[in-house]
């Protein structure tokens, strides 16, 4: 990128305004994730794309599409437990976490791999294409998915679908707060 080289070339503090995530992430050594004339978030991109503050920073400052579901929390023993359509999950309990209510999952579409073998099936509804492989929507069990393919699919087209389940995030349904980023 020619504004890349020409910071490297001639080192000065450069302000840069942009709307498009993968521009900051490219240019900023570090980024201010802004919405509403608020500031919501300062740190490196690597950073705060691991760590949003909040589920708006995370949609915003994701590869792709995030999938979003509402679900009841729960503390039982050492860990919190929810449960998005069939699937049950649970994470140690930390201490800040609630020990129940309500809570939004997300998880970034890049988690949800399109094809190969699997128990869950998608039916595909959408095919967003992209030059690396194309952004894939469909249904599983009555809930609405996006998941990552790196080769062709169909509308139409039944697919397995892999869920890295590890990489989901929880957001307060109220504050939008996050609760719970994964590690790495």
């Amino acid at each position: 990128c020619k504004l890349r080289q020409w910071h490297k070339d001639h080192p000065a503090t450069v302000i840069s305004v942009t709307h498009d995530p993968r521009e900051a992430w490219a240019l900023g050594d570090r980024v201010a994730v802004m919405s509403g004339g608020r500031v919501l978030q300062v740190g490196p991109p690597g950073e705060i794309h691991r760590k949003p503050s909040i589920g708006f920073v995370a949609k915003f400052f994701a590869q792709g599409p995030m999938n979003y579901f509402s679900v009841q929390l729960r503390k039982e023993g050492n860990s919190l437990q929810w449960r998005a359509g069939r699937w049950p999950h649970a994470i140690p309990h930390q201490n800040g976490m609630p020990d129940k209510g309500e809570a939004v999952l997300g998880l970034r579409a890049e988690h949800v791999r399109i094809g190969g073998p699997s128990e869950l099936t998608m039916h595909v509804t959408l095919v967003e294409p992209t030059p690396q492989g194309c952004w894939v929507s469909g249904d599983i069990d009555g809930l609405p998915w996006t998941g990552w393919a790196e080769r062709t699919v169909s509308v139409g087209q039944k697919v397995g679908i892999m869920i890295d389940w590890t990489k989901a995030y929880l957001f307060d349904a109220e504050s939008d707060q996050t609760l719970y980023a994964p590690a790495g």
